[in-house]
């Protein structure tokens, strides 16, 4: 048995030596094994999410690095941050925050640029709802919901909407949340999408009365007038007595659909009653400019039926009343450019109803307004390609009244004008159905001032090249009444 009172001896330097490198390896080993099992577990890191607001900071290959992680990488790096948030230190908070933010404005920015393909009006509400879906896809969504976000934020808005729609589909049948935000993500991108989303929305929750409209206003441009109607007509029986300005909205958009279907004493009966609404409101708040640009829509729109019926004396009057009071709001606000355009819109209907009466001096004055108004927004905003495309429809009016009055040579003029808009248009956006239609359009009219001036092969090769192309566009929806 040992003396375990008796003195050790002590080893000597190589044995102390490698004694110390023995310690270090194996806490170099531990060190390792902790932090293999650390990294399984952590999300990819977003090598540019940190640098958002400085990215000439990160240098060009950390730049390059984080443009090549993408959408995809941001999206499963912000999953897993907010499945801990609850655990999350302040500066991965920070973090959250900012991955949250940058998703929610490049997929917007993806589904804002993507919007109107579908022959669906973009309007400030849409991209109000638009913005609220992402938004609340990001909160409440699922991490696969978030990951299609990310598939719309790097550029493939029609894969991440039809990847969500998949997953609405396989989700519990009582979710309405969901289809409600995949209706408002689609909604004037895939309409095909959004339509079926709100159909299911509107099947199984009737607590929401604009699910009703937006599903009605799809029906409408998909041609589908009775359901159009019939979604409406729900609507209404939803909402409350106190929603008097939304009933007038959707009394309106009644009124576009016997409009549409030809019926114009119905339209006119709805655009009326409408505008009794509109009416009231602005008699109790004459002061709410919202409460005058719906009253300025009631007489155009009533002016518009009129004109259609063959009363311009009566458009005419509606019109003007509704010009007064566009007036009044640009005056007051000179440098709106969305209370110009109105502005542009209500002198077109009157140049119409002029040129309708044989008035063509007064219609070629109104429709120069037109032109003046619309080419310097087209100045201001040179990338907005709705203010682009109300200024080609300008130049056709003008080429119409030039055509009327027995001057072809000017009217080929306004329309090649017109053409080289819309040309521009179809360049930057080949698939959009508006720019395909209007493409159209110009074709027909400069075959009509071809064929004034006496140049039939020139006019004949148009009218084909306009026949070809309505053809192709009535072929990709054949239940479209409209196209067909």
């Amino acid at each position: 048995m040992p003396n375990l009172e008796a003195p050790q001896q002590r080893p000597g330097p190589v044995a102390r030596h490698w004694l110390k490198v023995s310690l270090v390896a194996v806490v170099l080993a531990v060190a390792a094994i902790w932090y293999h099992g650390t990294r399984t577990e952590l999300p990819p890191l977003v090598c540019d999410a940190g640098a958002t607001s400085d990215p000439k900071a990160t240098g060009p290959a950390r730049q390059e690095a984080g443009r090549a992680a993408g959408g995809w990488t941001e999206a499963t790096h912000l999953a897993w941050l907010q499945a801990r948030e609850a655990e999350l230190s302040p500066e991965r908070l920070r973090l959250l925050r900012r991955l949250e933010s940058r998703l929610e404005e490049r997929a917007f920015a993806a589904l804002s640029s993507a919007a109107g393909f579908g022959d669906v009006p973009v309007d400030a509400a849409a991209a109000d709802q638009k913005r609220e879906a992402v938004r609340e896809t990001i909160e409440f969504g699922s991490p696969d919901e978030n990951r299609a976000l990310g598939m719309i934020a790097r550029g493939d808005p029609r894969g991440g909407l039809q990847t969500l729609e998949k997953m609405a589909a396989v989700a519990a049948q009582e979710n309405s949340e969901q289809r409600r935000r995949l209706a408002r993500l689609s909604f004037s991108v895939d309409p095909a999408i959004a339509l079926r989303a709100y159909e299911q929305v509107v099947r199984r929750d009737r607590s929401e009365p604009w699910d009703a409209i937006y599903l009605g206003r799809l029906y409408a441009h998909a041609g589908q007038f009775a359901n159009a109607e019939r979604a409406y007509g729900l609507a209404l029986d939803q909402l409350p007595a106190s929603e008097e300005r939304v009933r007038a909205i959707i009394l309106t958009k009644v009124g576009n659909l016997h409009a549409a279907k030809g019926d114009l004493a119905a339209a006119t009966k709805s655009y009326a009653s409408a505008q009794a609404i509109f009416e009231r409101q602005a008699r109790r708040e004459p002061d709410n400019d919202e409460w005058q640009a719906d009253l300025a829509n009631g007489f155009h729109n009533v002016g518009s039926a009129q004109a259609a019926r063959g009363d311009q004396t009566g458009a005419l009057k509606s019109y003007r009343l509704a010009l007064g009071i566009r007036q009044r709001l640009v005056e007051s606000e000179p440098g709106s450019a969305g209370r110009q355009h109105d502005l542009a819109v209500i002198h077109s209907s009157i140049g119409a109803a002029q040129m309708a009466r044989g008035d063509l001096d007064a219609a070629l004055s109104s429709h120069g307004s037109v032109l003046s108004i619309l080419g310097g927004l087209a100045v201001q905003d040179p990338s907005n390609v709705y203010w682009a495309h109300d200024l080609s429809i300008g130049h056709v009016s003008i080429g119409l009244v030039r055509l009327t009055r027995g001057d072809p040579v000017g009217a080929l003029e306004s329309f090649h004008a017109a053409s080289a808009i819309v040309d521009r248009l179809n360049a930057r956006a080949p698939a959009d159905i508006r720019w395909q239609r209007s493409l159209s359009l110009t074709h027909n009219q400069i075959g009509d001032a071809l064929m004034a001036r006496g140049d039939l092969a020139c006019a004949m090769e148009r009218y084909a090249e306009a026949l070809d192309i309505r053809g192709r566009l009535a072929g990709r929806d054949p239940s479209n009444a409209l196209r067909q």
